[in-house]
């Protein structure tokens, strides 16, 4: 039997901290690209940033400059 997807599912797996499609940090190929990087002062576009993971990597390879989407705020309950 399917378990029923609507929002009580959803919150109480994100309140259990089981969303399963986060890799808890940035990932190997964005770390690549990112560390070959020696402009910089280019701006970069990430998508689905969730925990902005992948936001705090750029900054902390020193890139200032990117604009994120899809980044989730944490709330207590």
């Amino acid at each position: 039997m399917c378990p029923s997807l609507d929002k009580n599912y959803w919150l109480s797996r994100y309140q259990q901290n089981q969303i399963g499609w986060s890799a808890g940090e940035a990932t190997i190929p964005l770390k690549q690209y990112l560390d070959q990087l020696h402009d910089y002062g280019v701006e970069i576009f990430l998508r689905d940033t969730g925990n902005t993971h992948k936001a705090t990597y750029a900054f902390q390879e020193r890139i200032p400059a990117c604009a994120c989407t899809g980044y989730r705020r944490r709330t207590t309950p």
